[in-house]
């Protein structure tokens, strides 16, 4: 969407809207995960699983590889990239750095988190699902 989004408009306040559109529905996903964390969080303390050895498999899943990469997600696409979006929308030059982690974002990020976040949801449904392990 906002790589089209790049190509076709030329106007940069056009350009900030389709991001902010972007960020805000971003925004949204988030508040979702973690609506999610805290439901299994509560249902695991409620039925005391915590010791079930497939919701262990699940929770180093989700705290050692789907957490960081969101964590850093949430960092950029919430905090920093939208205040640079903006500050681009108004003309203001970015620094070299700034204009890397936006590639970043949009580019290798992008890439790892649509590799990652698909396997690890699928290893943390068949945990939550089948109750087997897995290794």
């Amino acid at each position: 969407m906002l790589r089209r989004a790049q190509r076709t408009i030329k106007d940069p306040q056009q350009l900030y809207q389709q991001y902010r559109l972007f960020y805000r529905l971003i925004a949204l996903e988030h508040v979702a995960l973690l609506l999610l964390l805290g439901s299994g969080v509560w249902m695991a303390a409620n039925y005391s699983l915590f010791e079930s050895p497939w919701l262990q498999q699940k929770l180093i899943l989700v705290f050692w590889g789907l957490l960081p990469l969101e964590l850093l997600d949430i960092l950029l696409a919430n905090y920093l990239l939208p205040r640079y979006s903006k500050m681009q929308a108004e003309g203001v030059e970015l620094e070299g750095w700034q204009v890397r982690l936006i590639g970043f974002y949009h580019g290798s990020f992008t890439y790892i988190a649509i590799v990652l976040i698909p396997c690890l949801t699928l290893a943390i449904m068949y945990l939550a699902t089948g109750k087997q392990l897995i290794f």
